[in-house]
């Protein structure tokens, strides 16, 4: 059932990427109509093609994330009739967003992502500027201010997409699990208070389900949030187990 399940978010992210771009292309057609000075070339550019890499990469391991790049990629090349320069822009993009989520544990981190992937889509449009002659052109600054675009605007898009998919879906990011950690999180805050000794417990059993999880190449902080949370139901009943007991054993009565 969880490969289905992850099957069909993937599915969302991909309708999703799609859904932005084809939006993109209509405001950038609206524009182009406007001003004249404006080139479709350029603005197409500013679409988001490593959107559904980075939202895949938050919520995927980045084996998965990197073929939802390449995916995509293929399918922006199909979209344009085979154009073999987007494909290139598309895939180094979402490559690089795919890494820079890599263990993203604050949700700022997507900003800084949006940023990295500014500056692979400028390093790349420029490359294909220059081989195509038109580096020191009039298109240059336009196409360079397009390609920076279009990262910050993957990262503001994937900031709204991923909580909306955690939420949809009920999966959790690195980022979300951070959050679950968070002391101030009211069932580890009654739990401090009502069973400490369950607490301390959870505790230990963290440090050692996450060295675990580090060996074996599983997720640590995945292992470390649900140890946190695995004796939560003592709080029920706290007296009733024995690190909690300080004034004998309430089974010595039954």
């Amino acid at each position: 059932a969880s490969d289905v399940r992850g099957l069909f978010i993937l599915a969302v992210i991909i309708v999703l990427q799609v859904a932005a771009m084809r939006g993109v292309l209509v405001l950038s057609g609206a524009l182009t109509a406007t001003y004249t000075g404006l080139s479709e070339t350029t603005l197409r550019l500013v679409i988001p093609f490593a959107l559904g890499a980075m939202v895949a990469g938050t919520l995927f391991p980045v084996t998965v994330a990197v073929l939802t790049a390449t995916l995509l990629s293929v399918l922006a090349a199909f979209y344009f009739d085979w154009n073999h320069t987007l494909f290139l822009y598309s895939f180094i993009g979402g490559i690089v967003a795919a890494f820079s989520v890599v263990h993203c544990r604050q949700r700022s981190s997507i900003l800084r992502a949006g940023l990295a992937v500014s500056g692979a889509n400028m390093v790349t449009a420029a490359v294909i500027l220059l081989i195509g002659g038109d580096l020191f052109s009039g298109i240059t600054a336009p196409h360079l201010i397009s390609a920076a675009g279009s990262g910050v605007l993957v990262a503001l898009i994937a900031s709204v997409e991923i909580p909306a998919l955690e939420s949809a879906f009920n999966v959790a990011s690195d980022m979300k699990l951070m959050e679950l950690a968070n002391l101030n999180q009211p069932a580890l805050k009654d739990m401090i208070l009502k069973a400490p000794g369950s607490y301390h417990h959870s505790v230990l059993v963290g440090s050692l389900a996450e060295a675990a999880a580090e060996e074996i190449g599983a997720n640590p902080l995945l292992a470390r949030v649900a140890a946190a949370y695995h004796d939560i139901g003592k709080m029920t009943k706290p007296e009733y187990f024995v690190e909690n007991q300080r004034n004998g054993n309430p089974h010595d009565a039954l």
